[in-house]
């Protein structure tokens, strides 16, 4: 029999489940077999593990959350509390304060009811104030409470995606999770997607332009099928902004706190005092962004954070950085320098790169834009070759005839390509010549060359455990035959 103040974790439930790793300070990277709450509702609760080491021996520890940090998502039998949660996650008053109402939220929604208005809250602050935790809390609480299911967290960039993503809900780019098509700007059908979703993170939100925003809004009401004309901003879905518009900007369009009735009155104020100078220009809007703009608007309560959460040195340094290119105030030229030269050290030289592969280490880039995540892993997957003594055989991708040359398939056998077969030409039928345009897509193998599975199509796909592979062969061409007159074998008939 369970202690009184004890929670028991469901053994079957967890054995059922995927496993759950967690980095415990002083051991490292360890398996999670067990976990209890030790005192809970009380001002000392905390959560207590049984775990497998590397040595394969079962270990426990106690994990006071001043000094580990946040629970694993190990699920508990006995459901915590919000107040348990708040300890948990160390959350600050501020913090608290929004977490209890997604959490009192979340409660009523797991119900099977609807609250009788959506809640649409946008939580901000400066770098360091805890945004994120708040939302991890509310990620953990709902994985305890069985409503993980009703949640979606999505991000415009998939770097800031990754940053919130946890083991038991993997978040999203906008465009991926809302079905839009930022080239043609349609959206598409996520209904699947947002099947039982009650909940939608929107992180980093200032990255969201007006149109953006108002696509995210139709996507979700085509998902409920709630008409366009009826009016309503995201149907009757819960939505939480969550970021610092003061941060980053849109990369296009109009930001979501464009407001030319505000800035006419600005300007007529001016007028009035006979200022001549001062005046603010009016954005350009079309009805999209327009309904955008409408669609941030309706959000009616906000949480800004003030109080600093940020103790490591790192994170002081990013709030410092923010600061300064935020321009909250005038650095002196000398701070500005150093605080460029630490970001250089931080690039990815080729003398690093070149040292990574002297070490036997083969990192693999996996979050940044196309194109330079492959000349990254290109230059690595070089050097690797270099260091085990083996000749690379290098092609370019069979919708490129030359480096910046996109084209389409042939259906029929040409000097250049193989014919491709109808099924694969089908299959590869979204791809258009123009998407692959200025992108030299080259391939390289050796034996020992690591890949890794990746595709923007598929956003799940590189958020899975074991998600890489080890060259063995390659299969040759008829009559593909080896130079020997360069660096890398290049070959004349890649064939699909």
């Amino acid at each position: 029999m369970a202690e009184r103040g004890v929670q028991q974790a469901d053994g079957a439930a967890a054995a059922a489940g995927s496993k759950v790793w967690y980095e415990l300070r002083g051991v490292g990277r360890v398996l999670v077999k067990n976990m209890q709450l030790q005192g809970t509702d009380t001002a000392s609760v905390c959560a207590h593990i049984h775990y497998l080491a590397s040595d394969g021996a079962v270990s426990s520890a106690a994990l006071p959350a001043g000094e580990h940090g946040p629970p694993p998502d190990f699920k508990l039998q006995r459901k915590p509390s919000i107040v348990d949660t708040i300890k948990l996650f160390t959350l600050a008053k501020e913090q608290a304060f929004a977490f209890v109402q997604l959490a009192d939220a979340l409660l009523f929604e797991s119900e099977g009811t609807r609250l009788p208005e959506p809640l649409r809250m946008v939580l901000t602050g400066e770098p360091g104030t805890g945004k994120s935790q708040v939302l991890k809390a509310f990620e953990w609480f709902a994985l305890q409470r069985d409503a993980s299911h009703l949640l979606l967290v999505a991000s415009f960039t998939w770097r800031a995606a990754l940053m919130v993503s946890t083991s038991k809900h993997p978040a999203r780019s906008t465009c991926s999770a809302f079905a839009i098509n930022p080239i043609r700007n349609t959206v598409g059908d996520c209904s699947e997607t947002l099947h039982n979703v009650r909940f939608v993170f929107l992180d980093e939100y200032s990255f969201i332009n007006c149109r953006h925003l108002s696509q995210i809004s139709d996507a979700i009401r085509k998902a409920a099928g709630v008409r366009s004309t009826d009016g309503h901003c995201f149907a009757d879905m819960n939505v939480v902004l969550c970021g610092d518009l003061c941060q980053h900007r849109p990369v296009a369009g109009a930001p979501l706190f464009a407001d030319n009735e505000e800035r006419k009155a600005h300007n007529a104020l001016l007028r009035n005092m006979g200022v001549k100078q001062g005046f603010q220009k009016l954005f350009t809007l079309s009805s999209a962004d327009t309904t955008g703009a409408a669609a941030y608007r309706s959000f009616d309560r906000v949480v800004f954070l003030t109080q600093q959460q940020r103790i490591l040195a790192e994170g002081d340094l990013l709030y410092k950085y923010s600061r300064m290119f935020m321009a909250a105030e005038r650095p002196p030229r000398q701070l500005v320098a150093e605080f460029c030269d630490a970001l250089n050290d931080k690039a990815v030289t080729q003398e690093r790169l070149r040292r990574w592969a002297e070490e036997g280490k083969a990192p693999r880039v996996v979050c940044l834009r196309n194109e330079v995540r492959r000349q990254l892993n290109a230059t690595l997957a070089c050097l690797d070759a270099q260091r085990r003594g083996v000749r690379p055989v290098v092609w370019f991708a069979q919708d490129v005839v030359s480096p910046g040359r996109g084209r389409k398939l042939p259906s029929a056998p040409t000097p250049e390509l193989l014919a491709v077969p109808r099924v694969v030409r089908d299959a590869l039928a979204f791809m258009k010549p123009e998407d692959t345009q200025g992108v030299g897509s080259m391939q390289i193998f050796f034996p020992g060359c690591v890949y890794t599975f990746n595709d923007n199509a598929v956003p799940r796909l590189g958020m899975v455990n074991n998600g890489e592979c080890v060259g063995v062969d390659l299969l040759l061409a008829p009559g593909e035959a080896d130079d020997g007159e360069h660096g890398c074998w290049f070959l004349r008939q890649p064939h699909v």
